[in-house]
């Protein structure tokens, strides 16, 4: 990380950014720079409708808008749509082996003997 520091707030930059409270994001989103923002991008990709996707969302949502608060805005919806698109593949596939082994040997067709 870059020379981030927290101001009156019980947390410091290296820690894991779903304890930071609501005044460290505001101050990454802020005054940091790309290298501090990647925390935050890989816990909204880990979570995209967790609490610190959701924290960040509420501060854009009054936060004047600029050209850091549009990545954060786009990497919210990104990791939304992927993790929709997970989610959906997902429901798709079987959910034990023994559904797959049952689905692969309904559709073989077995030789009279």
């Amino acid at each position: 990380m870059s020379g981030l520091r927290f101001r009156n707030v019980d947390a410091e930059p290296s820690d894991d950014v779903a304890t930071w409270p609501y005044e460290a994001l505001v101050t990454a989103i802020d005054r940091g720079l790309v290298a501090d923002w990647q925390p935050i991008f890989a816990e909204i990709r880990r979570a995209p409708r967790g609490p610190v996707a959701e924290r960040v969302e509420q501060y854009l949502s009054y936060r004047e808008a600029d050209g850091a608060g549009s990545l954060f805005a786009l990497a919210i919806a990104r990791a939304r749509i992927d993790n929709e698109a997970i989610a959906e593949a997902y429901r798709k596939t079987p959910e034990t082996p023994e559904e797959s082994r049952w689905a692969a040997e309904s559709t073989q067709i077995e030789p009279w003997q």
